[in-house]
């Protein structure tokens, strides 16, 4: 808000905040768990995740620890203040995020900085729940800021960007779009002052990325991610194309047409704010998981649009009319989810999304053995049952590229070769959804039977195969 609206800003920003908090609290992200796990062994025994070992069918792996910095504080918050803990500590970075956002609008009407904070909160709903990302969120929020304040002859910002990549860099494999950021406000520099110093903070920021567990291969690994996609990326749900008919889909398109309407390209800046979020649609588009980045990017863009507009008092209140709405819309949005659950809600509850029973069963009668199960509960199995029981696949997904693309996806969906390949794994236990093509031929199998089954859940186990007493 203007800086004569203290108190508006105050309760705008805490209504985003209880909205992210309950968002969090009832979506429980797959990962957390392996996170969880990961953690707890950084700090508790110094491990570096940079060889896989929680699995039987990629042991031995090289890795990058590209989220280790997260990983150990989540397991600190965890232990200190337990699932309420997390919700409430990650909260606090996607709400930084966003008030650096509305800073960076800063200059912008006040309907129009209203209404691209409201639509970017939006656009974020799909997303909010404790994860690692969030560290991404809040520093690319921060980078374009820190663009914004260069922009405006602030020769400390870039000195910013790359003492910040040190931590960024540790957190999350989204700092690369900072790293291009920075890169581009030197090269600017350089193109300006014709001088070789301008390059000094990127080749400070490029240091402080390589000072990471696994070296240089950290620095790299985002790029090869995004550029040389791997088999399997487009069977990872954030990984996947947009598909612009799903409900979430609506705050994106409102955004690109705003900017479609706006013709940002006609605004004359000193950084290339149209290429940047131009060039973050088009990856979006292709991977999900990089929405977030475009719509901070096209915020701020727009907001510099807006600054350079004379809007009518009518446009000025429908912006408004329009952000309040917006706002309005997403707290009905989770207000509606959280009706769905019973409160108070048990702390235990937090499980609530996973095969609980079926895999504590699991971890009582069939200890060790070899465990065929839905990729996205790998994670939470882990959290249940290592080490004594390893999974098949999870969510780290860098050690299971191939593997999830073809035994993985051939087994689950009973594609030519499912029992070839269950029996070059040597599967003993599979948990898996009832509904899947799986669990149907399975039921039709005499070599195998079902042991336990709910709404959630059916688990099976071969017909040789003896349960611990």
């Amino acid at each position: 808000m203007t800086p004569d609206r203290p108190r508006a800003a105050a309760l705008l920003f805490a209504f985003l905040a209880s909205v992210i908090a309950v968002k969090s609290y009832l979506d429980v992200d797959n990962d957390l768990f392996f996170h969880l796990v990961e953690g707890e062994r950084i700090v508790t025994q110094g491990r570096m995740p940079l060889s896989e070992d929680l699995s039987f069918t990629a042991a031995g792996t090289p890795m990058v620890a590209t989220e280790w910095l997260g990983q150990a504080v989540i397991h600190l918050v965890f232990r200190l203040a337990g699932y309420h803990g997390l919700v409430a500590f990650h909260t606090t970075p996607v709400t930084a995020a966003l008030f650096l956002l509305w800073l960076t609008l800063e200059g912008a009407p006040y309907g129009a900085r209203l209404f691209l904070l409201a639509l970017t909160a939006m656009g974020l709903a799909g997303f909010y729940s404790v994860r690692i990302h969030y560290y991404t969120f809040l520093f690319f929020s921060a980078f374009l800021y820190w663009t914004r304040r260069w922009e405006d002859g602030a020769s400390w910002a870039p000195w910013a960007m790359a003492g910040a990549l040190l931590p960024w860099a540790n957190t999350h494999g989204g700092f690369m779009a900072g790293w291009l950021v920075l890169a581009a406000v030197c090269g600017l520099d350089l193109w300006k002052s014709r001088s070789a110093r301008s390059l000094l903070p990127l080749a400070v920021g490029t240091l402080a990325c390589c000072l990471h567990p696994s070296g240089f291969k950290a620095f790299v690994y985002p790029v090869w991610f995004l550029f040389q996609a791997p088999p399997g990326r487009s069977l990872i749900m954030e990984w996947k194309p947009v598909d612009f008919t799903e409900k979430a889909a609506l705050a994106w398109l409102a955004m690109i047409a705003c900017l479609a309407w706006a013709g940002v390209g006609s605004v004359k800046t000193r950084f290339p704010w149209h290429l940047l979020t131009l060039g973050l649609l088009a990856e979006a588009v292709r991977g999900r998981k990089l929405i977030p980045l475009f719509l901070f990017a096209a915020a701020a863009t727009l907001g510099l649009r807006s600054r350079a507009a004379s809007l009518r008092p009518w446009q000025e209140k429908g912006l408004r009319a329009g952000g309040l709405a917006t706002l309005l819309c997403l707290g009905w949005v989770v207000l509606a989810r959280a009706r769905s659950l019973p409160f108070p809600d048990p702390a235990a509850a937090w499980e609530r999304g996973f095969p609980k029973a079926a895999v504590e069963l699991v971890g009582r009668r069939y200890q060790g053995r070899r465990l065929f199960h839905t990729y996205g509960w790998g994670g939470y199995l882990i959290y249940k049952l290592s080490p004594a029981t390893k999974v098949f696949i999870d969510g780290r997904l860098e050690p299971f590229w191939e593997l999830l693309a073809k035994d993985y996806k051939t087994i689950n969906e009973g594609g030519p070769g499912w029992r070839d390949l269950m029996k070059k794994h040597d599967i003993e236990v599979v948990l898996i959804q009832p509904t899947s093509m799986l669990a149907h031929l399975l039921a039709a199998d005499p070599g195998w039977k079902p042991v336990y089954s709910d709404r959630m859940s059916i688990l099976f186990s071969r017909a040789d195969v003896a349960p611990s007493p």
